[in-house]
């Protein structure tokens, strides 16, 4: 009954109703960003083949000083055939034709590991190109061969898949949180405010009962404009691009890898992994929001604490979060990268969670409210 109260009063007010219309336009407003700036991918080939050129260029100099040195001999021969090879992508990347794809991704994949190959031997250094990029590189276009997926040639895609994924990664981390914290800073402090909360507290509930079915309307409500938002932006991709390749990979940095390597994952296996980090993200905010408006007796400085520390929060994580290294350096081929420590960032957040909860009810039978 509590519970269905709250609920109620959350879905019925005008700020829930604006939260959730500005969501599902941010929703659609994401589809039109990813439709709209669908450019072709410009393909570095050519670049690969123009340094080919240039080292040829340079060592035929150095010959003509020191025509006798095998190991300069060797490179030669080396850039001749990296050039070749990248020409011969190019070419390939060039054509129209059915299949043709697969050609150039097997040049492709034949010039790095002779590339990885001149690394290991001492022939070339990484400069250019690194260890990483073309081992990244080889998985990827592998995978595209061994699954008969043909690359994107658009830096976005608009599909069903690729928009949730995006709507996972960009509007999940800042716009919805910002909106669950407007929606929740005042669940508690306006019962302090207009004195309702003692007519509130001498109702036939313990306390305990008042806070978790307060939580529970406000992760409802929440949970509810989450989905409504994300699924009309899935039904407007689907109308316009349609599902999408579900096997389409994803560059995903296994967890304490250090080493820099990624792994192709299809896309749809990228998301049934993210659903429980995704609804943990939307628990351990609305819990820290709802514990935060217990503990504020006033909305307004209550929202600026939870705006500071969201913005501090994120802020610092935006500093000190280091570049994300070029995957592919020469087919753009995966839409975003992804570090799924999923086992850690679940643990994190499950016990962040309970704690919080936990505290808030040790905190509003224990204090004289």
């Amino acid at each position: 009954m509590l519970f269905l109260f709250e609920a109620k009063r959350l879905v019925f007010s005008i700020k829930t109703q604006i939260i959730a219309v500005t969501l599902i336009v941010f929703s659609v407003g994401l589809f039109l960003f990813l439709s709209y700036n669908s450019e072709p991918i410009e393909r570095s080939y050519k670049d690969k083949s123009d340094t080919a050129s240039t080292q040829i260029s340079l060592y035929k100099s150095y010959l003509e000083v020191s025509p006798t040195d095998e190991k300069i001999i060797e490179k030669l021969d080396f850039w001749r055939g990296q050039q070749q090879l990248y020409s011969q992508a190019n070419f390939y990347a060039q054509s129209k034709d059915e299949d043709v794809w697969k050609k150039e991704f097997s040049k492709v994949i034949q010039a790095n590991t002779n590339a990885l190959s001149a690394m290991e031997n001492g022939l070339v250094q990484e400069g250019f190109f690194s260890v990483n990029d073309l081992t990244n590189e080889i998985y990827m276009l592998e995978y595209h061969l061994e699954n008969d997926i043909q690359a994107s040639e658009h830096t976005y895609k608009s599909d069903v898949y690729s928009f949730l994924l995006s709507f996972l990664d960009i509007l999940l981390p800042t716009i919805i949180q910002i909106c669950v914290i407007l929606l929740l800073f005042d669940i508690f402090t306006r019962e302090y405010e207009d004195g309702s909360y003692k007519l509130l507290f001498i109702q036939p509930f313990s306390r305990s009962k008042i806070l978790l079915s307060k939580l529970m309307a406000g992760y409802s409500v929440v949970l509810a404009i989450f989905l409504i938002a994300i699924t009309i932006g899935a039904l407007v991709a689907f109308v316009f691009e349609g599902m999408g390749e579900a096997l389409y990979p994803i560059a995903v940095k296994k967890p304490d890898d250090i080493t820099g390597f990624y792994i192709p994952m299809a896309i749809n296996k990228v998301l049934l992994q993210l659903i429980i980090p995704v609804i943990l993200n939307l628990s351990f905010i609305t819990v820290i929001t709802c514990i935060a408006s217990l503990l504020f007796k006033s909305s307004n400085s209550c929202l600026s604490a939870l705006m500071i520390l969201f913005f501090g929060y994120y802020l610092t994580t935006s500093t000190n979060q280091s570049t994300k290294p070029s995957l592919l350096s020469s087919v753009d081929i995966v839409e975003t990268i992804k570090h799924l420590n999923i086992e850690t960032g679940i643990l994190i957040t499950f016990v962040a969670t309970f704690v919080l909860i936990i505290s808030g009810l040790i905190y509003i039978n224990k204090k004289d409210l």
